[in-house]
Parts: C-alpha cells; structure tokens; sequence
C-alpha cells in the first residue's frame, strides 16, 4: 500500500471532505483530514488542509474535493494521479518558474508528459511573490496564481520542492513551509529535532531521494548536516539524488557557483556516494560530467553507448531554466568539467533504470532535445582520488581570476 497526500488552499473553513477511487463508480468519501491557518501580513490569510489518500493497488485513481455549505455541496473538477508498477521511474526536474508567461509555457511544455511520470522535482525559487527581502509583488495572489498554474502537473503527480533564496525572503520560508507539505514532517509543518521543514528525503524503489536547503547552513555540525550524515548513512538504495537550490558547480557569470556548498556536498558524497546533484538558481542550462574537486572523474563520453560508468563523483546539473528572465553569459573559455550549457528555456526528465542506468534528457519547451547522457552504475561509489598539487593549484588559479574579474 501507498500513500498520496493531497493538499490546497482555500478560503473556506467550512470542513470539506475527498471521495477517491479508481474510476468515478468506485469513489468513496474520505473525511479525515487535517488543516492550518496562518495570518501573516502580504503573505498567507486562508487555510490548508491535508487528507492522506491511500492506495492499495496500481493504476489510476481519481479523486474529487467537495465543500458542504448552507447552498448546497460544491465540487472541484475531477482529478487524477496514476500508481505505477513498472521497472523505470521516470521524473521531470526543473526550478526558478515563477508565474510569467515563459514559465506557465514550461508548465503546459512539461504537461505533454504528465502520464508518464511518477513525480516532479523543483530545485527552489517556485511563485516568486517575494522578490527580495521584505519585498512582495502581491505576495499572496503570486503564490495562489502558481499554484493554479502548476495545478495541471500538481494535481495529478506529487510535487516535490526545495526552498530557494526567495522562499527564504518569505519571512525565513514561513510562506513555503505553510503551503507545501512534503514527507517526513508534520502538518502542520513544525521542526522537530533535526527534521526541519527545509529538509527531507523519500525513496522510490531503489531511488532515495533528498531535499536540501542551500539557503541554511549545511557545514559540519550544523542541524541540517548531522541529519544528511544520517539519512545518507542509512540508506542502501541503488541510487542517490541530492536536490536543492544553489549550484555547486555552474560557469554562468550571474549567480556562478556556490564554493561552500561544493565544499560541502563533496565532503558528504566522497564518505557515502550520491549519484546525481540537482540544482537551479541560475535561469540557464548546465551539465556536468561526473566531477569531485573541479577535476572531472570519468573517461566515457556519457552517451547512451558509452555511459559514465561507475564514476566515484556524482554528476550536476543546473535546471534553473524553468520561466523567469534567463541569464545569458558564461564563463570563457567552458571549465572542463562543464558538457553542456546554454541559457533557453526548457526542462528535464530522468529515467532510473533497475539495471543500474540513470538516463538524462533535456528539452526546449517546443519539445525538441537540447541534451542526452548516460549514468551507468554496476557497484557501489568508492572515494575520488584527491587531485594533485598542480591539479589543485591550476583550479584555485581558475577561481582567482575568476574572482578578479568580477571585482575589477
């Protein structure tokens, strides 16, 4: 048995109640549910409520919200949501939408596949209703205009987000952690010990997920480190996705990337092994080759004939290329560890394969491919050999001229 949690906004506090199953003679009513409401000035003034939908076998559910009032009941449309059982996972990576009108075409670009993926992940930056500290552009009304927007892909698979940099303006994520309710935590959403509501992991099949905060801190000791050393420790899945925010490895000059988080996440994934690193951030494209200490770590070409095998170094990938205003300028000449960039709108999927195999395709949101690449793992991720003095020497002279240019 699964469960799909089903949650939403509303303005109306009257108790509602879902009635599901699979197909519209088979739907029963299900009234248990939980709710919450917060009051925060250009933020939230509603409630959210939460029922747990369970399911016992495959196939598609369908699923409908009714409001009981004075008047009569009212209804939502239909929705639906598939339980798979198939051999490959298929997942949409994307990040930075917002509610422009570049976004709401990745939305219905992406929608072209809504039945035949299991889930989307979001690397941060969702609504947009906050554009920088204690600034707002309609804050509440943003939020609801992207919930609706992405209700097509959200009501029918689960999506799962990271908090990015304007999540934490929301008054430190109150807004995000109020509206999204996501595995492993309360509802509503409250931290507890070191699970705070910024963090989280689920597996699907052989695939342990995980959700970082690249906007707290993830250094040794901290809360959201301690818990990652656990999570990673206690896992044995076949592969490892790490999904956040702010990328450790990117060449665009706008954002570029975040040295502490590589620092950080090398050191995690040279001691427990992650396989593939998603980010966004940067409203560009970018792909890695696998990669540990700026140093690229594998000899195959990543195609589907000749795949990265068995790389101790996980591959990145920057997909903050989701709707908002794109960043066009790169670093020259390309770093060797970057494959692939460009900045133009468009997504991701990744196929997880039981075999061992993780293949990566990107698109245009006119549907067309804009990159490929082939992960093939037959054993378990050993320690990256540590660069030499002059590998090491020729990358600090990279980020110092790096630095140079920016500050001149």
């Amino acid at each position: 048995m699964s469960n799909h949690w089903a949650f939403w906004s509303s303005y109306l506090s009257t108790p509602p109640f879902v009635t599901y199953g699979q197909g519209s003679t088979s739907m029963v009513p299900n009234r248990d549910f939980s709710y919450h409401g917060l009051n925060i000035p250009e933020i939230w003034s509603g409630l959210v409520f939460n029922f747990v939908l369970n399911t016992t076998d495959a196939g598609m559910y369908e699923y409908q919200i009714h409001y009981p009032t004075v008047n009569g009941t009212l209804t939502s449309d239909v929705f639906n949501f598939t339980v798979w059982d198939r051999d490959v996972v298929r997942v949409i990576a994307t990040g930075d939408i917002g509610t422009s009108i570049n976004g709401t075409e990745s939305v219905e670009s992406m929608e072209n596949l809504v039945h035949d993926v299991d889930f989307v992940l979001h690397a941060g930056d969702l609504s947009y209703a906050f554009t920088g500290i204690g600034s707002t552009i309609n804050g509440q009304n943003t939020s609801d205009a992207f919930g609706r927007q992405i209700q097509p892909l959200s009501s029918t698979v689960p999506y799962m987000v990271a908090p990015g940099n304007h999540e934490m303006w929301e008054y430190e994520c109150m807004a995000y952690a109020g509206r999204y309710f996501m595995p492993n935590q309360g509802f509503p959403n409250t931290q507890s010990n070191n699970n705070s509501v910024l963090w989280y992991s689920f597996d699907v099949n052989e695939i342990h997920f995980i959700s970082l905060s690249s906007e707290t801190p993830m250094s040794p000791g901290s809360p959201q480190r301690i818990w990652l050393e656990m999570d990673l420790a206690s896992t044995s899945s076949q592969f490892t996705v790490v999904f956040l925010h702010q990328p450790a490895y990117c060449s665009n000059l706008q954002h570029g990337s975040n040295l502490q988080i590589r620092s950080d996440l090398e050191s995690v994934s040279s001691q427990f092994g992650i396989d593939l690193i998603i980010s966004g951030h940067v409203h560009s494209y970018e792909r890695t080759s696998p990669v540990m200490y700026g140093v690229p770590q594998s000899k195959n070409a990543g195609t589907m004939e000749d795949p990265y095998l068995d790389s101790c170094a996980p591959l990145y990938m920057v997909v903050g290329n989701g709707g908002r205003l794109l960043h066009p300028t790169f670093s020259m000449p390309s770093p060797d560890w970057s494959v692939k960039r460009f900045a133009a709108y468009g997504w991701s999927t990744l196929d997880f394969h039981k075999n061992g195999t993780i293949v990566g395709t990107s698109f245009f949101t006119n549907g067309t491919v804009s990159d490929a690449f082939a992960i093939s793992k037959t054993k378990k991720k050993s320690a990256c050999p540590m660069p030499s003095f002059a590998t090491m020497s020729s990358v600090m002279n990279l980020w110092l001229v790096l630095y140079l240019a920016l500050i001149q």
